[in-house]
């Protein structure tokens, strides 16, 4: 999915803000990487009930909060 791919990528800079000590720019990302996760989600409920997409993607928002 793309919105996983998006989230992903805005987890990466979450993590290299977080090291360059840009907290507030670090949220901001990771913030954007949940709503992405979030958004595939409610895709997936919808289209895919009970796929393994779900859990794959509940489980990536939980270690992402």
């Amino acid at each position: 999915l793309v919105l996983e791919k998006l989230a992903n990528l805005y987890l990466k800079k979450s993590k290299f803000s977080e090291e360059s000590m840009r907290i507030a720019e670090s949220q901001n990302y990771k913030q954007q990487a949940l709503a992405f996760l979030n958004q595939a989600l409610q895709i997936v409920k919808s289209h895919l009930p009970n796929s393994p997409n779900e859990s794959r993607i509940q489980t990536k928002i939980q270690n992402t909060a």
